[in-house]
């Protein structure tokens, strides 16, 4: 929202954003106050709805500004990484740039932990998998120079639990790897070169599908 003023003080404003990213977030604030607020103090001004903690500067230019032009060159993934995602929510219109030579690393890894279960929203066989194969990439040359991270896609204690494993068995791996232990929000404008992805899903609980 402290953006906002941009809008009324530039005489031209560009802004750069995608709908189809995460929005920001706001922890440990209480959402259900901003509207309140919002009715209380701006009762004459009609788009008070937007002003929300999850909003964006990029959200209110589709509202304010007319004009948008879509850029479909994407320059930070391999075609074979951003290839979900193209399919998903651009329509296949991205235009991959970033190439590799023979000698890359795959680009992309699938490992089945035959004995996952989860509690909660933890599974601690697929933790322990996970920085097992931490360590056997910091051990493998080919890694050399680059930085980890660990994203879990079901909230946060699996993160909190891998990371409490590594600080028992390679504590080094914070500082030589720069790693990184969180839900998705926490790599907003701070990716790694190697991302370990911890499903938590197991098969002795029932989940909504998984989209």
């Amino acid at each position: 929202l402290e953006a906002l003023p941009l809008f009324y003080l530039a005489k031209q404003v560009i802004v750069v954003g995608d709908d189809k990213q995460i929005s920001p977030s706001a922890v440990g604030v209480d959402a259900t106050a901003v509207p309140s607020l919002a009715n209380t103090l701006l009762p004459d001004f009609a788009r008070r709805a937007n002003l929300t903690l999850q909003s964006s500067l990029f959200d209110h230019s589709r509202v304010n500004l007319l004009h948008g032009i879509s850029l479909r060159e994407h320059f930070r993934c391999v075609p074979e990484i951003i290839r979900f995602s193209n399919e998903l929510c651009y329509d296949g219109k991205l235009v991959p740039l970033k190439q590799a030579g023979r000698d890359r690393l795959p680009p992309l890894e699938a490992r089945h932990v035959a004995d996952g279960l989860r509690k909660s929203d933890s599974n601690l066989p697929e933790a322990r998998a996970i920085v097992e194969a931490l360590l056997q990439c910091h051990r493998d040359a080919r890694y050399e120079g680059m930085t980890f991270g660990v994203i879990s896609l079901q909230g946060d204690e699996q993160a909190s639990l891998i990371e409490r494993l590594v600080m028992k068995q390679a504590p080094q791996l914070f500082s030589e790897r720069s790693l990184r232990c969180g839900n998705p929000y926490a790599f907003q404008g701070d990716e790694r070169n190697v991302i370990f992805l911890s499903m938590v899903t197991a098969p002795n609980m029932d989940s909504r599908a998984l989209t």
